[in-house]
């Protein structure tokens, strides 16, 4: 598969994803934070800039997908064959990084005037990047070893036959 039909399986796979996700800890920190016994699927200073929050709704959801679309799409970094995993790792990480402080602006949920919630974000986002990229990583780890046995079991099978 091209580095082009990976970028775009990937981003469909992420765009849904990431509405799916966004959704679910949107209205779960939203209503838990305001807690007055109301649901809450989008940021109360998102929906006020578009007073509806269906209309804020489908906004945060087209923003959310698109976000995890992007970054599941430029994972295609770690295909780039001359770079080493740090620097692929590195990239990712700072493109995701950077588009999710654009993202969270946009949808009211980075605040830059409030350095407290916005530590928090970050030791979020570098946990949960470094929770994935080491599930990655090892899920990787374990396809080398079996194509590496696997490569050992056709040697001995062909010096068998010789």
């Amino acid at each position: 598969m091209s580095l082009k039909h990976k970028f775009i399986l990937l981003f469909a796979i992420g765009f849904s994803l990431g509405i799916i996700i966004c959704t679910i800890i949107t209205s779960t920190i939203t209503t838990n934070v305001i807690n007055d016994g109301k649901l809450y699927i989008c940021d109360p200073a998102f929906t006020n800039m578009f007073g509806n929050e269906l209309v804020a709704f489908i906004i945060q959801c087209l923003v959310s997908g698109l976000y995890a679309a992007l970054c599941m799409g430029f994972s295609i970094v770690y295909e780039i064959e001359d770079w080493s995993i740090l620097r692929a790792t590195v990239t990712h990480f700072l493109i995701t990084f950077t588009m999710f402080v654009i993202t969270a602006t946009f949808l009211k949920w980075w605040d830059f005037n409030n350095i407290e919630g916005n530590i928090i974000f970050v030791v979020i986002i570098v946990g949960v990047y470094f929770l994935i990229w080491l599930f990655q990583f090892i899920k990787y780890k374990i396809e080398v070893k079996k194509i590496k046995k696997d490569i050992n079991e056709f040697k001995k099978k062909n010096k068998d036959t010789e």
